[in-house]
């Protein structure tokens, strides 16, 4: 067993160890040979992976491999040669492992293990995909004690990554800043709102898939554009459209909408209740302040029902549910 011991009321403590340490995998249409991208993190990445498999889901199986060991530890490393002995190869695998987990760089000696570790994952990886990219890590909340520390940390974890990628011609998407100005709130000191995961998986797409395969890309978002307006040909032939509701249903279906059928003309959120302005730079409108020619698209779910029968208490009759799974 690798790291120092050390004693501790008489009880030995491996010092590279967390007090729970945790492995997490998942292989996507894991009885089929199909197209696949691999998300290697912890728990920050592994709630993006069903998100971004909803937006890809007839081009790529999205699997995870993901834990809190230490990269120094042994653990890690057994877990992972195991992991790729399942056989299956990817086409991509995106790393963002080692941010909220693991030693201090602050030190020269462990900035230099980080590399050294992360280059030993590049070469692993690289035998079992196509394409390896390096994702950067987020920010923990600002509320938190010692942030200023944890955010010096990410920083020099993120150069580290960013380094590596433009040494060895690897795409590096930089979530960290992608995120900086998103209104999403965090549930704890390091997760987001489940949100997020949609702006996280559309931004992937765009910065990693679509750059990486692009014919592929091309032609893919074509086929759900067709698609779409095929399954909803209300869409095709109006010219203003409104999206009730931006909770979770509501903001994956802006930015499916926003993927696959760019030329589309969103104008804003409809609301039963305005709370602001505006959210993702369109503004909120009331649903009893639209004009009733208007078209509203109801993400399908729970509150469909709720909705469909409050817009059409207002006057409105042009009302389209789009199915979200």
């Amino acid at each position: 067993m690798n790291g120092e011991l050390e004693d501790l009321n008489g009880v030995k403590r491996i010092n590279l160890r967390e007090d729970v340490e945790w492995s997490n995998t998942w292989i996507s249409k894991a009885n089929l040979d199909f197209p696949r991208c691999l998300l290697i993190g912890d728990s920050v990445t592994r709630d993006i992976r069903s998100t971004l498999e909803k937006l890809v889901a007839d081009w790529f199986a999205v699997d995870f491999f993901g834990g809190s060991y230490d990269m120094d530890d042994d653990l890690f490393w057994n877990h992972l040669f195991c992991f790729f002995k399942s056989g299956y190869k990817y086409k991509l695998i995106i790393l963002n492992y080692g941010f909220h987990h693991g030693k201090s760089i602050i030190k020269e000696k462990e900035r230099n293990r980080f590399k050294s570790n992360y280059r030993k994952l590049l070469r692993l990886c690289l035998q079992n995909s196509l394409y390896v990219a390096f994702m950067s890590g987020t920010s923990w909340y600002k509320e938190c004690i010692d942030y200023i520390k944890y955010e010096e940390e990410i920083i020099l974890k993120n150069n580290i990554l960013l380094n590596l990628a433009r040494n060895n011609h690897c795409a590096f998407f930089d979530l960290h800043k992608a995120m900086g100005n998103m209104p999403y709130r965090y549930i704890d000191h390091v997760h987001f709102e489940r949100k997020a995961n949609t702006f996280i998986s559309k931004k992937i797409i765009i910065e990693l898939f679509a750059r990486l395969f692009n014919a592929e890309w091309t032609n893919y978002r074509k086929e759900k554009e067709t698609n779409i307006y095929k399954q909803y040909p209300e869409l095709a032939i109006s010219k203003e459209i409104y999206i009730y509701g931006n909770g979770e249903k509501g903001h994956f279906l802006y930015f499916l909408l926003k993927t696959y059928v760019p030329s589309l003309k969103l104008i804003g959120w409809c609301l039963s209740e305005k709370c602001e302005a505006k959210y993702l730079d369109i503004p909120i409108f009331l649903v009893n302040s639209l004009p009733s020619n208007n078209l509203i698209v109801i993400p399908s779910g729970i509150y469909e029902k709720e909705m469909m029968e409050n817009a059409k208490k207002h006057g409105h009759n042009n009302l389209l549910i789009f199915s979200i799974k």
